[in-house]
């Protein structure tokens, strides 16, 4: 868990990063250097909240009244977009979460600051989508925050706000629009951080030999044990555990500490003459280097000098860093430290080859050099990526899971973040009785899985595809399959946790009737070397059911009969399928990943199962979860390949020999099956049930192309089927204004 927090007291017990920032710094014409860097607040400041005036200047009332972070989640944004697509374009400020409101963006007359202080803003600031393009942000109109991510949180800030008291340096004239965002899912992303610095230089004068860097002090669970590596293909720096055991230093990881990392996905852009034509490349990471938690040539940086010569590769002293040992003193200059993984021998060059000692380190990834120009903009991309690790830690560990996980971010990076949703998790309705539970799912019309029709493009496979020599590869999307329902443990499981049997049990688990049953999905183990496979579910193969009926306690000891009054809590997802192209270990291009769990709309449930019968003035149940109604047959013929249970009045009459055209079928005893799946809501009505084939001119009923239709004889209110009856699908007919169930 990242962090590790005590389940009771929600504190912090143990995380893997403790602080991280950007450092810039260049020299101006007067061969002056210019530099905004943060370590710790407590050293000193060169940033302050808030943006910059167009001149570059900010006072401290405005720095003050930005102090604050604004945090949004998607599933906010999303419910707004569905309120403003209900009302016309239209929503009413009380309806709209205080984030979206507040949001500070270009024009908002509601943007608020800390302290919910009003703030004024004339230009483009915090990122959102103009839904009526008038040029402003008004979220009674619709409008709304454009950021990535499950979550996401915006902040600016700038380095005029006052003297630097951290480098001692001379200020730039920087602001810094900020965004970090994270998913919700259920593999590597999960445990993943990606933050957008759009960096505006209001200085009027050009800045030569400028660098980004992005520091990082790690202090993996104890601070000072830790080393520190790269991958330079990558972009990638990383921190691990110098020992096998994390500790003694408290807090700890213990046994099996993870490795962290931070990748440079995007630096600066650097300017160049193409041609009589000015074009521009976008640098990646330049430089990786480290120095120690103390006041030594390879410790802390202590003046202004000291934090440039860390970014352009050179310790407190000047000198360069160099090749082999702990990177000073050598003779052969580099600009990347400790590239090898940590358990391969000399020559390879990490800090276990070279037998260092553990310690507080901090690292550095730069970027440059570039000429930052007046009124240049900027936006630089990074990722934080973590992995556990197991039986590989200290000198043991190896990079290969690490680089594995940011493969994978690298590739969401590529695709603009626009990581495949899979299908929404469907509604959970709930039905509290006398010692059970009813559970009922359900496609609202804004989920994409309404109709259970989900059909989703992956940008990762659509490049195999697009770039197949063969010709071969086609199937680039996947599509849904089936639906799990859980118990949790608590309200506090997580989605990523409903793979653990200690924390989510298996309650049901349907999917389509198509062929396709167990789901193995493939994960490359470092211990072995080698891809392992996981069963991911272990599917019926028979139809999809939207009704189930919880008897039992499944985390119970003993007795599992469900207690009246005790909460129990509950969760679904919806999954989808895709196999492109069979698994070869051999091909990095074949589907590893046949199943995907969808993330969005993942909800924790709670249900207190209790009699029923005070309620509404005193509640009588005429039926329960599971009975059939009786059946006429008015026309039509054959068994639909059920076993029939007529009613005893019509087997009399036959048996008396006298023609029955209207055979009465008993409850689940018909050709067709119809069920009470809520005993509240079956009012007191007849209703008809008719098919259609609408393809047939002769009015003769094909599975493909034949749909039923259910009508209230009472209110003339019909209910039509989502699918062809050829589907094996449970259909909840519930219409609160017909009353059909």
């Amino acid at each position: 868990v990242i962090p590790k927090v005590d389940p009771t007291t929600g504190a912090i017990e143990v995380s893997s990063m403790f602080a991280g920032a950007l450092w810039i710094g260049g020299i101006d014409a007067g061969g002056q250097l210019k530099i905004a860097a943060q370590t710790y607040r407590q050293s000193g400041n060169d940033f302050w909240p808030g943006p910059l005036n167009d001149d570059g200047s900010i006072n401290q009332d405005i720095c003050a009244s930005y102090d604050r972070h604004w945090k949004v989640t998607r599933q906010e944004i999303d419910d707004h977009i569905a309120l403003a697509a209900a009302g016309g374009g239209v929503v009413a400020v009380a309806a709209i979460p205080d984030v979206i409101l507040e949001w500070p963006a270009k024009g908002n007359p509601y943007a608020r600051g800390k302290n919910e202080v009003a703030l004024t803003i004339d230009r483009n600031l915090a990122p959102y989508v103009d839904v009526n393009a008038d040029g402003i942000y008004d979220p009674s109109t619709g409008d709304y925050p454009d950021v990535d991510g499950d979550q996401a949180i915006f902040w600016v800030y700038n380095d005029k706000g006052n003297i630097h008291t951290e480098t001692n340096g001379d200020a730039i004239g920087l602001e810094i629009q900020a965004v970090a965002f994270g998913f919700q899912t259920s593999d590597e992303i999960n445990d993943m951080t990606f933050y957008k610095y759009r960096v505006l230089n209001f200085s009027t004068s050009p800045l030569d030999s400028t660098y980004f860097g992005q520091w990082v002090d790690a202090d993996l669970g104890a601070y000072d044990d830790d080393f520190v590596g790269c991958d330079t293909a990558l972009s990638l720096g990383m921190c691990y555990n110098g020992d096998a055991i994390d500790g003694p230093t408290s807090p700890n990881y213990g046994g099996n500490p993870p490795i962290i990392g931070t990748d440079f996905f995007q630096g600066p852009k650097k300017f160049f003459n193409n041609g009589g034509v000015l074009d521009s490349v976008l640098l990646g990471m330049s430089a990786f280097l480290y120095y120690d938690n103390d006041f030594s040539v390879t410790g802390n940086p202590e003046v202004a000098a000291h934090f440039y010569g860390y970014l352009t590769g050179t310790w407190k002293d000047g000198s360069p860093f160099t090749q082999g040992g702990n990177g000073y003193g050598g003779t052969d200059p580099t600009n990347f430290l400790f590239p090898d993984n940590p358990s391969a021998p000399l020559p390879a060059w990490s800090e276990c080859s070279e037998g260092n000692t553990p310690f507080d380190r901090r690292y550095l990834q730069s970027s440059g050099p570039f000429r930052l120009e007046p009124g240049a903009k900027n936006e630089v991309v990074v990722g934080v990526v973590w992995v556990a690790q197991d039986n590989q830690t200290g000198c043991a560990a190896n990079f290969d899971l690490i680089r594995a996980a940011d493969e994978k971010a690298q590739a969401l990076f590529d695709s603009d973040f626009q990581l495949i949703d899979g299908p929404d998790a469907p509604d959970l309705g709930i039905r509290e009785l006398d010692g059970e539970i009813l559970i009922q799912l359900t496609n609202g019309p804004t989920s994409n899985n309404a109709g259970e029709s989900y059909e989703e493009s992956d940008p990762i496979i659509k490049n195999i595809v697009e770039n197949d020599p063969t010709g071969t590869i086609t199937d680039s999307t996947y599509n849904f399959e089936g639906y799990i329902l859980y118990q949790l443990q608590d309200a506090q499981v997580s989605a990523a946790e409903y793979n653990n049997p200690d924390k989510a049990r298996i309650v049901a688990q349907v999917d389509v009737k198509n062929g396709i049953d167990k789901l193995v999905n493939l994960s490359f183990d470092t211990d072995l070397g080698v891809d392992v496979p996981e069963l991911m579910v272990d599917g019926n193969d028979a139809g999809i059911l939207h009704s189930f009926r919880i008897t039992e306690d499944l985390f119970a000891e003993g007795d599992k009969d469900l207690v009246n009054h005790r909460t129990y809590y509950f969760s679904v997802v919806a999954y989808a399928y895709n196999n492109f192209a069979p698994y070869d270990p051999s091909n990095p291009n074949t589907q590893k990943l046949p199943y995907l769990q969808g993330r969005k709309n993942v909800k924790t449930y709670t249900a207190i199962p209790h009699i029923s019968t005070p309620e509404n003035s005193g509640t009588v149940l005429g039926s329960q979860w599971g009975d059939g109604p009786e059946l006429t047959r008015l026309e039509g013929q054959g068994s639909g390949g059920r076993i029939l249970e007529i009613t005893a009045e019509s087997e009399a009459r036959i048996l008396a020999n006298v023609f029955d055209p209207e055979v009465t079928y008993q409850g689940r005893g018909a050709p067709v099956d119809v069920m009470v799946a809520d005993p509240l809501k079956i009012p007191a009505a007849d209703f008809e049930l008719t098919f259609t084939d609408l393809s047939s001119p002769t009015g003769e009923l094909t599975g493909s192309s034949t749909n039923w239709t259910l009508t209230n004889l009472t209110t003339g209110e019909s209910i039509s089927s989502d699918l062809t009856i050829d589907n094996f699908n449970e259909q909840l007919t519930i219409d609160q204004t017909s009353g059909i169930d």
